[in-house]
């Protein structure tokens, strides 16, 4: 957090659907995936609306069918980091 304070600047990479391809012996074995890498800037988030907001969409996208109102204290035990991208490179293995 200290890190994302002074600099802001931000790498992140994110795998979907990674699976080991087991063929021959495991030195031949490999990995199928998808990935994306993204750079930009970070910022955390202060507006406690905003933050309730990003919070709420976050539960609505794990728990879609749990009705749930955030406290206020939970709203305040959590850091909220907002990401404007800048460039973003996605690749499938094959």
């Amino acid at each position: 957090m200290d890190i994302l304070r002074r600099s802001g600047r931000i790498c992140f990479e994110v795998e979907l659907d990674a699976e080991v391809v087991k063929r021959g012996r495991p030195c031949s074995w490999t990995v199928r995936y998808r990935s994306v890498i993204g750079w930009g800037r970070a910022t955390l988030v202060t507006d406690p609306s905003e933050r309730r907001r990003a919070l709420e969409c976050l539960i609505r996208k794990v728990a879609p069918r749990h009705d749930y109102d955030l406290s206020e204290e939970e709203l305040g035990s959590v850091a909220v980091i907002k990401i404007d991208l800048e460039e973003v490179s996605g690749k499938v293995s094959t």
